[in-house]
Formats: structure tokens, sequence, C-alpha cells
């Protein structure tokens, strides 16, 4: 899948293969995560996305959200992972562990909250939160 990911480049992950909401989280035995894939576009791609769309642009992006299917992961328990503004309250990102990821998923205030994936294989190596002011 390299290239799918349209949305600004992760700052601490060398590379991103997916983007988007996690949606489901299931943990037996392994952890496995469902993600709603989000487009992000910026500056002049934004504006032609929303136009297409009959909106405005906001912020200097816009997401598009229009492919109902979900896509399963599961996730090494050893994944790299890195939280910005609304997981760890740092514009600059932090590290945190996956539990603490998993536990952030799960939460009412994670809704709306946009992540790069990192796979091998299909399977989550590494995790960061899109920044979003």
């Amino acid at each position: 899948m390299p290239g799918s990911v349209i949305a600004p480049p992760a700052a601490h992950l060398a590379q991103t293969d997916d983007f988007g909401l996690v949606r489901v989280v299931r943990r037996s035995p392994t952890v496995v995560v469902e993600v709603d894939r989000v487009d992000m576009f910026g500056g002049e791609a934004a504006e032609r996305a929303a136009a297409a769309n009959g909106t405005d642009v906001s912020n200097d992006y816009y997401l598009v959200n229009d492919d109902p299917r979900r896509r399963r992961y599961e996730v090494r328990a050893d994944a790299q992972v890195w939280g910005s503004i609304r997981m760890t309250r740092r514009v600059d990102g932090a590290r945190v562990s996956v539990s603490d990821w998993l536990a952030f998923v799960g939460r009412a205030d994670s809704d709306g909250t946009l992540f790069h994936l990192d796979l091998d294989a299909g399977v989550v190596v590494g995790v960061e939160e899109q920044y979003r002011p």
C-alpha cells in the first residue's frame, strides 16, 4: 500500500501505510484494530476536494471519509506509538505504550482522532497521532 496515505507526513515514523480513525479494538488473544480510512487534503487539494463536496475548507485541511469499509490489523505488542496534542497534550509528540494508546482509543474523548499506521506484512508496527490544532 505504499503511496496510499493522503495526509501530511508523520513526524516520528519513517513511513506510513494507512491513515484514519480507529473504530474498534479487540483483545482476544491478540490485539486487532479496525480502521476507517480517511483522506486528509491540504492547500489547493483541500480546496478542490471541499468544492467537489459542496463545502468549504477549515484550518487549511479537508477530511474525506467516503468509504464504509474498515481495515482490520493486528497490532504488535511492541509497536512504536507516538501521541500528539489529544493523547499527550504535547504538540511535538511523545512516545506512549501500546496499552496507553489502546486505552485512549477506547475513551469517548478520542473520537475523531486520526492516526498514521506503519504496517509490516499487514501487522501494525508503528502508530502516530496526527497533530490537529
